[in-house]
């Protein structure tokens, strides 16, 4: 048990003030592979070491996102991912990575953080708001 409260890394509320950088080093620190109960059904697995993260990463016999990165899955084959490159590994990732990977560069985002925000904010905000 973590002596800290146990935060929801699925609510947005969690991340409304920043992301929470004492409990992720708490994780790292104490509970490297975090499992909480997803409200979807199911489990959440959180790995909190780049170690871990990239052994996973590598390992895409036993870890795959082809099958989606959403548990409990609610796509189809054939649905709208077959070119998002979330949901491919290996030399089609790499390949529709490529394609895209200068839309995210630090340069271009930083000219939308102010965007992302004011995005943020209006969906937290209306969270509350149906709560």
């Amino acid at each position: 048990m973590s002596p800290m409260v146990d935060l929801d890394l699925v609510s947005t509320d969690t991340f409304a003030d920043g992301p929470p950088h004492a409990y992720f080093d708490y994780l790292r620190r104490e509970d490297t592979v975090h499992v909480q109960d997803n409200p979807m059904g199911g489990r959440l697995w959180s790995l909190t070491r780049h170690a871990d993260v990239r052994a996973l990463s590598l390992d895409t016999d036993r870890f795959t996102s082809e099958q989606g990165f959403i548990f409990p899955t609610f796509l189809e084959s054939g649905s709208r991912t077959d070119d998002n490159l979330m949901f491919h590994n290996g030399e089609r990732h790499v390949r529709l990575r490529g394609l895209v990977s200068g839309a995210f560069s630090p340069r271009v985002v930083v000219r939308f953080e102010d965007w992302i925000r004011e995005r943020s904010e209006e969906r937290r905000v209306g969270k509350e708001c149906r709560s």
